[in-house]
């Protein structure tokens, strides 16, 4: 069964033909056609485990706009049907009738999954007023957004949705055991409300391509909760010492100039920042990396070491709850508490190979972390 996009005067129709299922809710969506793009072949995949054990597909409300109708005319799922909640996300946020008209159709309890942290928790909280004990929802929190958002009014408007959100939701999807342990130590969140579904990692197609350069690599978002100024330090230091050595940095964001700056006499050759690409060219990017540099001082999940670790590519990290976690699981991943001892470590890797029985350590560890973790979700969408 092919993705179906539907038009407020087809929603009775395809409504009609399901049982229920969980519904997502996006009453905004980052607009980076790439982001879309990855976002509905992820939900395709958690629809793909659903189907497993249920007979019916998940239901997907997003806003529409030129970019999500191309992404749609072109994007094709077996178990995914999308309707579009309208163009302006403050309306779609109080006034959700599309997923109220979903409701409606069905006599059944469901989950409704929370496509963001801020507005759609707002929709779901309307939703289950019209239809109490018959909605709950579940948002996902993939580490401590808030460390980011200062104290300005739009921050701390933001850290009072974030509080009404965790207070409201009947589920909480996180992707540690440490972000887990935070909510119920700190916030004081009771454990049965938590659900811990890393996110499925994308384990590579085709057969490694080692390096064949000394390149420091960065891949993630670029803001301060990733603690880019220290890694444009380390690098630095190591350019500076070995001519042999260059970096690259694939990602935007908000800390991009403050990376660059201290940076600034070697981006002509020895430091390229490539900006966001598509999953495919990232691909093909991580055969450039022979260590990948991540100095986050906390780390919810660490993708992007994930994903370096089962590509053959090196990891320094700074150490923390999430990234010792990873030390303990995963080969080749090395952890620092200094400057000074990230800068030694990429001296000593420098040349180095991966060994192949590390990389079948680390591919099998995450195939396995992957069959749990979907299990583990669509475990906790289930309304009992």
């Amino acid at each position: 069964m092919s993705t179906k996009i539907s038009k407020k005067s087809e929603i009775k129709y395809w409504i009609g033909e399901l049982i229920t299922s969980p519904v997502f809710i996006f009453p905004r969506l980052n607009m980076s056609a790439i982001q879309i793009r990855e976002l509905l072949f992820r939900l395709n995949r958690y629809g793909e485990e659903w189907s497993k054990s249920h007979s019916s597909t998940l239901v997907v409300f997003i806003p529409e706009n030129e970019k999500t109708r191309e992404m749609l005319r072109n994007f094709r799922a077996s178990n995914m049907v999308v309707s579009f909640m309208g163009g302006n996300s403050l309306i779609n946020t109080f006034f959700p009738l599309q997923p109220v008209k979903h409701v409606r159709s069905i006599d059944s309890k469901f989950t409704l999954i929370c496509g963001d942290l801020l507005l759609a928790p707002v929709s779901a909280f309307i939703i289950k007023c019209f239809f109490p004990f018959r909605v709950r929802s579940q948002i996902s929190l993939h580490g401590n957004p808030s460390s980011t958002w200062g104290i300005s009014p739009l921050g701390i408007a933001k850290r009072l949705l974030m509080r009404f959100a965790l207070r409201n939701s009947e589920s909480i999807r996180v992707v540690s055991t440490n972000i887990k342990n935070y909510l119920c130590d700190v916030k004081g969140l009771p454990s049965d409300r938590i659900v811990v579904a890393p996110i499925p990692t994308v384990l590579p197609m085709r057969p490694r391509i080692a390096a064949s350069a000394a390149r420091i690599g960065f891949v993630g978002r670029l803001h301060d909760e990733r603690n880019t100024d220290e890694w444009s330090e380390i690098v630095g230091q190591v350019l500076n010492v070995d001519p042999d050595f260059s970096a690259i940095v694939i990602g935007d964001g908000s800390g991009l100039l403050s990376m660059k700056a201290p940076l600034t006499s070697f981006i002509d050759g020895r430091v390229r920042f490539i900006g966001e690409i598509s999953k495919q060219e990232l691909e093909e990017s991580w055969d450039e990396i022979s260590i990948l540099l991540s100095p986050a001082k906390q780390e919810g999940f660490g993708l992007a070491i994930r994903e370096a670790l089962i590509r053959g590519v090196f990891v320094i990290a700074r150490r923390n709850p999430g990234t010792q976690f990873l030390f303990e699981k995963m080969k080749g991943i090395y952890l620092y508490d200094s400057v000074g001892e990230a800068v030694d470590l990429a001296h000593k890797l420098k040349g180095q190979e991966f060994l192949d029985s590390d990389l079948v350590l680390n591919l099998d560890y995450l195939s396995l972390e992957n069959r749990e973790s979907l299990s583990a979700l669509v475990a906790g969408w289930e309304f009992n």
